[in-house]
Formats: C-alpha cells, structure tokens, sequence
C-alpha cells in the first residue's frame, strides 16, 4: 500500500518504472535522483515510485502520522511537477501519478531484492515488460540513471 492506502504494482506493464528505495536518512538523495528525471514526468508511459525503508525507524509505531507527512510531501511535489507535466502535454494534475510507499515491515524491499537495511541509495528501472533493466545497490551516477530511462523510454 502506498502513502494513499492504494495498491502499487511497482513494475506495471505498459510502463518505464524508477523504483528509488531510501531510508530517512537518504531522502535527499532520492530527491536528487528523482529530479534528474524530471523531463519524463507527465509521460504516460513513465512512473517513478519511491519507497521508504522505515524497519529501524520509529515511524512504524506512528504509522498514521508517517502517511500523512508522505501525503503533504506529495501534495507539495505535485506542484513542482506541474510545469514539466505541461511541458509534455499532458494537462492532467500530477498528484495522482505520484506515489511513495512507506515499507514498515521491509516488505517491499525483500521483493525488490533488497533484504537488508542500507542508507545507500538503491534503484531499480523496470522496463514495459515488467522486467528489470537495471539496478543500483548504491546508485551515485544519476546520469547514468537518466540514461537508462532515456533509452528505455525511446528519448535518447
């Protein structure tokens, strides 16, 4: 369940996924790596979902209030997507679009393939298929992130 208590197939078909997975302490990062992908967002085929590592956290014993904050961060990202949305053609608003998955138990992370807490940045790029085209334990190179998406998204 995301941070909208709405089912997520993170590797949908039809569509070119960034899957980020950060713990609290690597939020920014993800921020980063997101943003660098910004010109494919309002593609209709293009998706980025961000998961959240909170096992070692005490956001699991305020579950509530660990959805509502990602809720309003979402709401604020939505406005910032606007511009890049529209610059795609795409006049739908992005809020819908977006999607953060809190992993209180760890989940999520085990079926991505990531058992083990890290405060490394980790990514993974599912391509239409629903397969993985790549994936990053400690993604650092955003441009090759971004290149990744590019090609798979047929804009290089």
């Amino acid at each position: 369940m995301d941070a909208d208590s709405q089912r997520v197939t993170v590797n949908a078909p039809g569509r070119i996924t960034a899957v980020f997975l950060c713990t609290e302490e690597s939020q920014k990062e993800i921020r980063d790596a997101a943003g660098k992908l910004d010109k494919f967002r309002g593609l209709s085929n293009f998706r980025v979902i961000a998961v959240v590592d909170l096992r070692d956290s005490l956001g699991s014993m305020v579950e509530g209030i660990v959805r509502w904050r990602m809720q309003e961060d979402l709401d604020e990202e939505s406005e910032r997507l606007t511009p890049f949305y529209r610059a795609n053609g795409n006049n739908k608003e992005p809020r819908p679009d977006l999607c953060a998955i809190p992993d209180f138990n760890g989940a999520v992370c085990k079926s991505l393939g990531w058992p083990k807490v890290s405060n490394k940045l980790r990514c993974v790029v599912f391509g239409p298929d629903g397969q993985p085209l790549q994936r990053w334990n400690e993604l650092q190179n955003y441009t090759e992130l971004y290149d990744v998406v590019a090609k798979a998204l047929g804009k290089n």
